[in-house]
């Protein structure tokens, strides 16, 4: 989001009501990330998200060229991905329950707190060693957990 839509909305904002809107609206997006968790929550977000883009319009302070972008980035390039991105959709997978906003930063979140996760002092192959013996022991529970 951070490439596709805010560097282009800013591009197009002319003042700090157009900033203001573009802020509002880049944390909508996000709460898709990281705080839906029904279908109705993720209808409900959406119509909403819309029906602030059309009270903006309706209103004029900001600016058409930056509403005409907002309108066209959630119509057509966000709420088709909705699928690939909101955390509903990942919450019953593995690493999909928590409020990161990638399965990479979530696993590399984890592998940070292990105790026996490798350490920036160490050379490539204790790190490689490190991450393995993480990965045997994160697989030891969820087969452990598999047989409960």
């Amino acid at each position: 989001m951070n490439r596709n839509f805010q560097l282009k909305a800013k591009a197009l904002s002319k003042g700090d009501a157009d900033d203001d809107f573009i802020k509002e609206i880049s944390n909508w997006l996000y709460s898709f990330t990281n705080y839906i968790e029904s279908e109705a929550e993720e209808k409900d977000s959406m119509k909403k998200l819309k029906a602030i883009i059309r009270f903006e319009q309706s209103r004029s302070n900001v600016s058409p060229g930056l509403l005409e972008f907002v309108s066209e980035f959630v119509s057509t390039k966000f709420e088709h991905k909705l699928p690939f991105i909101c955390h509903r959709h990942f919450m019953g997978r593995y690493y999909g329950n928590v409020a990161d906003n990638c399965f990479t930063e979530s696993a590399n979140s984890l592998v940070a707190r292990d105790e026996m996760g490798p350490k920036p002092k160490y050379n490539l192959a204790n790190s490689l060693g490190s991450l393995l013996n993480h990965t045997d022991q994160q697989f030891k529970k969820l087969k452990s957990n598999a047989y409960k």
